[in-house]
């Protein structure tokens, strides 16, 4: 769909429907006719802007007072692009690109539920992070982390959380405040100690270690590892009676 007229059709629909998909369309750039027509969507619900070539968005695109849905997955984003601006912002999706740092500004997204960086090269996560009270997916997997803020106690709507594939030693005993933590995914990194507050003060029923020094049996030794086992145990016989 690279020619300027069916982009146009998808543009035009978009009035009408509320989602724009303007995918594979070797966008380099946002055209100003493009950001022109794209500027009457003021009911624009979904954006997505996946696989393409786009390095930055143009101002105006920052500015989608109803956006609830925003793709920006497998581009060429190296900075966070201008997307602070969507108050009703609840999924943005930035994997697949080559994002260093993820701006402390992101924490101006107060109605984020899910936020997805995965396969891009961040080396660090700000404090900031841990002011999206309403976030309840995190998916960072497939970065260059070292280090967790602990800052990101304070995400207690926080159900997911997605770390795999870093280079991560440790994970902060302040997550024992993450009290609606349910899935923790942390294999491949390099994990040597592991909070015992996150088993027995969370609500935690699958924690994957795979391929780190501190593994299941490490994992069964601390205080707390009952409490999780039992967890663990009826959330599968939840999903076996299904």
């Amino acid at each position: 769909m690279g020619n300027s007229h069916s982009i146009q059709t998808r543009v035009e629909r978009a009035g009408k429907t509320g989602v724009l998909t303007l995918t594979q369309a070797k966008l380099k750039d946002v055209p100003p006719k493009m950001v022109a027509m794209m500027w009457q969507l003021h009911n624009l619900k979904s954006l997505d802007l996946s696989n393409n070539r786009l390095k930055s968005l143009p101002p105006p695109l920052s500015s989608f007072a109803s956006l609830k849905i925003l793709s920006l997955s497998c581009n060429r984003f190296i900075t966070l692009p201008p997307v602070t601006n969507y108050p009703a912002l609840e999924t943005l999706n930035l994997s697949h690109n080559a994002l260093h740092t993820l701006d402390p500004s992101i924490s101006a997204l107060s109605a984020l539920k899910c936020l997805v960086l995965s396969h891009n090269v961040i080396t660090n996560i700000p404090g900031s992070i841990g002011q999206l009270k309403k976030l309840v997916t995190l998916d960072i997997s497939f970065n260059k982390l070292t280090t967790l803020p602990s800052e990101m106690r304070l995400l207690t709507s926080l159900e997911e959380l997605n770390v795999e594939n870093n280079a991560l030693t440790m994970i902060p005993a302040e997550f024992g405040g993450l009290t609606s933590l349910k899935t923790m995914k942390l294999a491949r990194n390099q994990i040597s100690k592991f909070p015992a507050e996150i088993l027995s003060e969370t609500s935690v029923t699958w924690i994957d270690l795979e391929g780190n020094p501190f593994g299941e049996a490490e994992l069964r030794a601390l205080e707390g590892a009952e409490k999780y086992e039992a967890r663990r145990k009826n959330r599968i016989d939840q999903f076996l009676k299904t």
